[in-house]
């Protein structure tokens, strides 16, 4: 028999062996028969002229006695095999064990102890390991509270807000919220360290009331917008339009206009210029212009830009009586010499010494210009007792000087107008009457001859 346990047949006739030979020993039957037996997870069935031997799988137990010695293949995962030499895989099973800190350690006796610190502790039963946690409550809330050990905050009541503390334990808020809330619902205080949700409301504003409790305010209307009260809640309403303003209401949108029928928007002059106001405001100046240019007052945009109009008026100019020209009237001013102005009437009046009114000669009575003249006419008359007479008539006035004439003794009334015989008087430009010297001896010759007498 080989080593395997199978008798061979060296030769192709029948012979009958008498000794089989092992790997340790050899064994001889006895009464023709040969016990083939297995053992160490190796057994052996027969049957017929059959000899089967077959392998028992190994089992795994807690000592080598228990164990089922036997046949067996290893996971690849873990372990390598190598000319049938087993060896555990550096990935496969744990031959280490490593923690945060003092590095790998391996087991002694088979045995790693793992214990927990601070509030952690490691329960085994059985082959079970359980890490707890240790001093806990129920409902409570567990916190850092070193770098160890873990605090414990006791549970709030029902509503109340877990907050941070800066440096500090945890703490649950003083005021209670809602566990639930609707869509688009606002939150707020409804009392002290209560908070409650506000319903909304479409299209709504939110205000609050006389005593500040918020409410949502609808805005239901084009233009509504809220308008507040002394007596109560604020409350959605439209603009009312005042005269002159009109008030269009659309969809988010209010649009004031002023009527232009009632209230000014533009100035419009004679130069037909139309002109708005510059930040609600129009600079109306006034100037003065040269007579003709315009119309007596003339308005117009001047400077010409926004807000800007100009009231220019001219100065009057003299012109002829007729036909009447309404349009070269204008401002005048007035000299004092012969005028005197009302300040606060305005009246212009002449000055008695000033631009005479009449003329008024010793007869006719006070004549007055026409178109603005008197005619003033010069004339002799004959000798009398007036020297000089004024006579008047219409608008003429007539100086009547009478002659000269001769008398025996002076007399201031019978002086007049004379002219001189040449042969005996000279009359210098200056109206110097002088006697020439003819006349002059001839007046000596006649005081002497008569004086002599």
């Amino acid at each position: 028999m080989s080593q395997a346990g199978i008798a061979e047949v060296l030769q192709s006739f029948p012979q009958i062996p008498v000794q089989f030979n092992a790997n340790s020993g050899s064994a001889i039957p006895i009464a023709n028969i040969l016990n083939i037996v297995g053992s160490n997870g190796i057994t052996t069935t027969g049957a017929g002229s059959t000899i089967t031997v077959t392998g028992i799988n190994a089992t795994a137990a807690a000592s080598v006695g228990l164990a089922q010695i036997g046949v067996a293949a290893f996971d690849s995962t873990d372990f390598t095999v190598t000319a049938g030499f087993v060896k555990l895989l550096g990935s496969g099973a744990a031959e280490t064990l490593t923690g945060n800190t003092g590095g790998a350690i391996s087991p002694v006796g088979n045995n790693i102890n793992t214990v927990g610190t601070g509030s952690i502790t490691i329960a085994g039963a059985g082959n079970t390991l359980t890490t707890q946690l240790t001093g806990l409550t129920a409902n409570a809330v567990l916190y850092g509270q070193g770098t160890a050990t873990v605090g414990l905050l006791l549970s709030g009541t029902t509503g109340q807000v877990l907050q941070t503390n800066t440096g500090a334990a945890p703490t649950y808020s003083s005021a209670t919220y809602p566990s639930s809330t609707t869509v688009s619902q606002i939150l707020y205080s409804s009392a002290n360290n209560i908070v409650t949700g506000l319903a909304t409301a479409n299209r709504a504003v939110l205000t609050t009331g006389a005593t500040g409790i918020p409410v949502l305010t609808p805005i239901a209307l084009d233009g509504q917008i809220i308008v507040g009260s002394t007596a109560g809640a604020p409350a959605a309403t439209t603009i009312t339009a005042g005269t002159g303003i009109s008030v269009t209401n659309a969809s988010n949108s209010i649009s004031i206009a002023v009527n232009g029928a009632v209230v000014g928007q533009t100035i419009t002059g004679n130069d037909t210029l139309v002109v708005s106001p510059l930040a609600g405001n129009w600079n109306l100046t006034g100037t003065t212009a040269n007579n003709g240019i315009n119309l007596p007052v003339w308005f117009a945009n001047n400077p010409a830009s926004a807000g800007n109009v100009q009231c220019q008026i001219q100065v009057t100019a003299a012109v002829a009586p007729t036909p009447v020209n309404t349009n070269s009237v204008g401002l005048a001013c007035f000299n004092n010499t012969d005028f005197t102005v009302n300040a606060a009437s305005g009246m212009v009046s002449l000055l008695s010494t000033g631009a005479g009114k009449t003329i008024t000669g010793q007869s006719g009575g006070a004549l007055s210009p026409t178109a603005g003249n008197w005619n003033i006419s010069g004339a002799s008359t004959a000798a009398g007792t007036s020297p000089v007479v004024t006579s008047g008539s219409v608008s003429t006035l007539t100086v009547n000087v009478q002659k000269a004439q001769a008398i025996a003794a002076a007399d201031a009334t019978k002086v007049g107008l004379a002219n001189f015989n040449s042969a005996q008087f000279t009359v210098d430009a200056n109206g110097f009457v002088s006697t020439t010297p003819d006349a002059a001896l001839l007046d000596y010759k006649l005081v002497f001859m008569f004086g002599g007498m």
